[in-house]
C-alpha cells in the first residue's frame, strides 16, 4: 500500500491579513464570490476591494497570472459523452440560471494549474478511464486516482460556495485548499455500477454547515460507474488499529494506535449494488503512520 502523495507543494500561497470592520458590523475576512474573488472590507467607510484569488492554493492573483481550473476537467466532459455544453444539476447559481458543466470554473493562478495538470490530472486519466470500462489498475493508479478525487473534492467544494451565494462558509486556512489537502488524509472510495447510465456525468458533495473546511464525502458518477469517495482525518483509525486525536477535558490528545484490525471485516449487507471498497490510511508526518 502507497503512502500516497503530500500535494503540489511547488506553490506557496500567499499570507493575507484582514483587520475588522469595527465591533459591530460582520467582517468575515476571506469569502469567495463567483469567479473566485475575494472581498477584504477594511471599514465601513472605504469601499470594498475584490481580490482574485486561486481556487487551487488560496493566493492572490496578479496581473497576467490568472487562468480557469474546472474541479471536474474537460477531458472527463469528453469521455463522459461530450457533456460540456450540457447543464450541469449538481450547481445552480439561482432558480432560473443553471451553468453548463464547461461553464464550471473558478479564477486560479497559471502556474498551480500547470502543476496540477501535470503532477494530479495526467496521471489519473489512465486511471479513471480503466475504472469505468472495466480495466485493471495498479496500486499506483489508485494512488493516482485518489489524489485526483482529493483535488475534485476540495475544489468543487469552494466552487458550490461561490455559486450558491455563501449560504455555507468554508474555512479558508491553507489546509482547505487542495494544495495542501491532497494526499494529506485517510481515504476510502465505494465504487460500483448502475444499469441506468444517464445522466452520463454528476457530481454531489455533502456540503453543508457540518463541514466547515470541504465536504467529507463526494459521490461522482461517469456514464454507469459511481465512486463515493470520502477522506477525512484519522478517518480509518479504528479500522486500521492507527492512532487518532480525541477530545479530552476540553482539548485534543492523541491516542496510540493498537496496530490491531477491528472486527467485523467483511461481507456486509446494504441497498446499494455490489460494490468496490478500497480503504487507504495515510502517513502522518508527526507520527510516522499508514
Amino acid at each position: 500500500m502507497s503512502a500516497g502523495g503530500d500535494g503540489v507543494i511547488d506553490v506557496t500561497p500567499l499570507v493575507e491579513v484582514a483587520r475588522p470592520a469595527g465591533e459591530n458590523l460582520p467582517f468575515i475576512p476571506r469569502r469567495f464570490q463567483a469567479g473566485g474573488r475575494l472581498e477584504i472590507a477594511d471599514s465601513a467607510g472605504i469601499q470594498n476591494t475584490f481580490i482574485t484569488t486561486c481556487v487551487l492554493c488560496g493566493g492572490v492573483i496578479a496581473g497576467e497570472e490568472a487562468s480557469l481550473e474546472h474541479p471536474l476537467p474537460q477531458w472527463l466532459h469528453k469521455y463522459a459523452g461530450d457533456v460540456g455544453e450540457r447543464k450541469a444539476s449538481a450547481f445552480r447559481v439561482s432558480e432560473t440560471i443553471q451553468p453548463t458543466w464547461r461553464q464550471l470554473s473558478l479564477n486560479s493562478h497559471k502556474e498551480c494549474n500547470r502543476l496540477f495538470a501535470r503532477k494530479i490530472e495526467d496521471p489519473s486519466i489512465t486511471a479513471v478511464k480503466a475504472m469505468v470500462d472495466g480495466g485493471r489498475l495498479t496500486w499506483t493508479q489508485l494512488d493516482a486516482a485518489f489524489d485526483w478525487l482529493d483535488k475534485i473534492k476540495s475544489a468543487s467544494a469552494h466552487m458550490a460556495t461561490a455559486l450558491r451565494g455563501h449560504n455555507i462558509r468554508l474555512g479558508y486556512g491553507d489546509i482547505s485548499f487542495p494544495n495542501k489537502r491532497v494526499g494529506a488524509f485517510d481515504r476510502l472510495a465505494i465504487i460500483y455500477r448502475i444499469s441506468d447510465g444517464r445522466p452520463p456525468l454528476d457530481l454531489w458533495d455533502c456540503l453543508n454547515d457540518g463541514f466547515l473546511t470541504t465536504p467529507s464525502a463526494i459521490t461522482l458518477r461517469v456514464k454507469d460507474l459511481v465512486i463515493v469517495y470520502s477522506s477525512s482525518t484519522f478517518l480509518l483509525s479504528t479500522a486500521f488499529g492507527l492512532g487518532k486525536s480525541m477530545n479530552q477535558n476540553g482539548s485534543a490528545t492523541y491516542i496510540p494506535g493498537a496496530g490491531i484490525f477491528a472486527p467485523g471485516f467483511g461481507t456486509r449487507f446494504c441497498r446499494i449494488p455490489s460494490a468496490k471498497i478500497l480503504a487507504q490510511p495515510m502517513r502522518r508526518q508527526y507520527q510516522k503512520e499508514g
